[in-house]
């Protein structure tokens, strides 16, 4: 669905979400919503494990990017890796997600590019005249020419 200017888009109840992106909840919410405590938010952030967005005043504000985020914070500590290897691990995963997205954009631009060089190959320039098998001024003619040699 698309969004609106304002970053909401309409779902099918005709209610309105934020985009995954907008940082919406306050921290006691995100905490809610996540399933963990406010104190466990702070922690991940101490550990740039997690950058909520700030709002004029200054109070933290989490997206559902960031909800994301914390739930695969979670699944990683519920098989029992520290925080240290959860940011080693989450910082991996965000390089090899934009080193795909990269890619993507590269394969396309040289599918475009491949299409243009292929387009250009089957049409022939502007001007230019089919070339016409023969010798000289370019009439097509052949002209026989006795060649001596000088001894």
């Amino acid at each position: 669905m698309a969004s609106k200017p304002d970053g909401h888009r309409p779902t099918a109840g005709g209610s309105h979400r934020p985009h995954p992106g907008q940082a919406v909840y306050g921290i006691s919410v995100a905490a809610e919503l996540a399933g963990i405590g406010t104190h466990t938010l702070r922690l991940y952030e101490q550990h740039g494990l997690l950058v909520p967005a700030r709002s004029a005043g200054g109070s933290r504000r989490y997206s559902d990017d960031d909800l994301r985020r914390l739930a695969r914070i979670a699944a990683l500590t519920e098989q029992g890796i520290n925080l240290a290897a959860i940011a080693r691990i989450l910082t991996l995963e965000d390089d090899n997600t934009a080193l795909r997205d990269r890619n993507a954009a590269l394969a396309a631009e040289r599918d475009l590019l491949r299409e243009q060089h292929t387009e250009q190959k089957q049409q022939p320039a502007v001007g230019s005249r089919t070339p016409k098998l023969g010798l000289g001024d370019g009439t097509g003619e052949v002209r026989h020419v006795k060649i001596e040699r000088a001894d």
